[in-house]
């Protein structure tokens, strides 16, 4: 069983490598995320959760996959791949990075 292991941003920009996800669900996951941007420019976290609201979780071997996919978007973030902002209304607003500032 194949695995990666997630990166996360912390404080001033810090890369930290931790919580480990099989590659088949890391992927898949991925691209649900990506997927979302392909008639998009930005998305809302919770638009982000109503768009994958129809997965079933037992797909992944959860109960629910809503932490995983934050998991997956921050490690997206932390790799330079999406870029998250907090709006006036303080949601988080997710768009793709410019490729020359990604890191993997």
């Amino acid at each position: 069983m194949e695995q990666i292991v997630l990166w996360s941003k912390q404080q001033k920009n810090q890369i930290r490598k931790g919580k480990r996800m099989r590659l088949k669900h890391y992927d898949a996951l991925r691209e649900i995320i990506l997927g979302l941007f392909g008639h998009k420019t930005e998305i809302t976290l919770n638009d982000l959760f109503e768009e994958t609201r129809t997965i079933d979780p037992s797909t992944f071997d959860v109960d629910n996959i809503y932490p995983m996919l934050i998991l997956v978007k921050n490690d997206l973030e932390a790799r330079g791949i999406l870029k998250i902002k907090i709006d006036q209304n303080r949601n988080q607003v997710i768009s793709l990075a410019p490729r020359k500032k990604r890191l993997a």
